[in-house]
This record gives structure tokens, C-alpha cells and sequence, in this order.
């Protein structure tokens, strides 16, 4: 293969690694930057590697991490020993994360933080629907805004709505600023 051959099938790779964590399909023609330390492309088995630094932009939604590995048979990227996802004003951190292209989701487990405005939370795993723009926690979850205190066995947080839901054992604590 020539080197503008290998360059080419890398740059294709590359675009169709990061197109459905983005979940940007090709027809709507956003640019994507990809930043890393290194990119390693084992070619027999279609994985992409990517470490150091590793930062994906495309369209609204960014990437961030220490490791990121793709694999085009399974449709999966997997981002592992620390990930950050980024779209506008909300902020994902976990310690992995598994964007399935089939599905349009990312898997988060371990230590999963979210950010949005005032509202924060976290829980032991979650999942994230680009499309929908839902976070769905589970595993101890809590959402807090301020003082005030959301628990249950699963919270479902629509960062495009604001709206807050939970199901199973139910606990909300607010604060008694509230009743001043």
C-alpha cells in the first residue's frame, strides 16, 4: 500500500471511528478533529488505537481522554482509564466509557459525574442517548441543585428539557432554605 493509500484508508478509519460516538451521520458533512498522542491502526482486524491526549470534536459534542480503542466489526468505541464528554453546557466524566454506533448510546461505568448549570450528579454507571439528549444513572445515583437532594434506584436527568425523573425507593431532601 502507497503512502497516499494508507493515508487515505487512515483518515477514512478515523472518520468512521468517531462518527457514531458523535452519532453525526456522514449527510450532514460536520467537520471532525481528532487530537492525540499517537494513532496506531491494526489493519487485520480493523482496530484503530488511539493514546495520549486523545480529543474528538465533532459538531456540539467533544471526547476527551487518556485511551480510546475503536473496533469496526463491533460498531463499539471504547474510552477507558478516564473519559470526559462534553456538549454544550453539560459535562460527563466517568472512569469508561463504550459508544455503541447501533445503538446511538454511550455506556458509562465507574465513578460517573455529570455537570449541567446547577445541577450536578453522579452514580456507580450510567448512559447517555445523544439523540434524546437523556442521562440515565444507576447504581446509588444522586442529583443534587444546591442544597436540595435526589435519590433513587434509577434517575433519568433530559438535559434539553432540564426535567429530573426517578424510579424505585424515591428520596428527595430539600433544603430549609426552601420553606424560609
Amino acid at each position: 500500500m502507497n503512502i497516499f493509500s494508507l493515508r487515505f484508508f487512515l483518515a477514512f478509519v478515523l472518520l468512521m471511528a468517531f462518527c457514531p460516538t458523535f452519532l453525526c451521520a456522514l449527510s450532514q458533512r460536520q467537520a471532525l478533529e481528532i487530537k492525540a498522542d499517537t494513532f496506531e491502526l491494526d489493519s487485520k482486524r480493523n482496530i484503530l488505537i488511539t493514546s495520549g491526549n486523545v480529543d474528538a470534536v465533532q459538531g456540539d459534542i467533544q471526547l476527551k481522554g487518556p485511551y480510546g480503542l475503536y473496533d469496526q466489526g463491533q460498531q463499539r468505541i471504547d474510552f477507558t482509564r478516564g473519559v470526559s464528554v462534553y456538549r454544550g453546557d453539560l459535562k460527563i466524566t466517568a472512569d469508561q466509557a463504550v459508544a455503541d454506533g447501533s445503538t446511538q448510546r454511550i455506556l458509562l461505568t465507574g465513578n460517573v459525574r455529570f455537570y449541567y448549570q446547577n445541577i450536578d450528579g453522579q452514580a456507580d454507571n450510567g448512559s447517555y442517548d445523544s439523540e434524546n439528549q437523556t442521562l440515565v444513572f444507576w447504581g446509588s445515583p444522586i442529583v443534587r441543585q444546591g442544597e436540595d437532594q435526589l435519590t433513587g434506584d434509577k434517575i433519568l436527568f433530559n438535559s434539553k428539557t432540564g426535567k429530573v425523573t426517578t424510579s424505585g425507593k424515591a428520596r428527595i431532601l430539600l433544603s430549609a432554605d426552601r420553606f424560609q
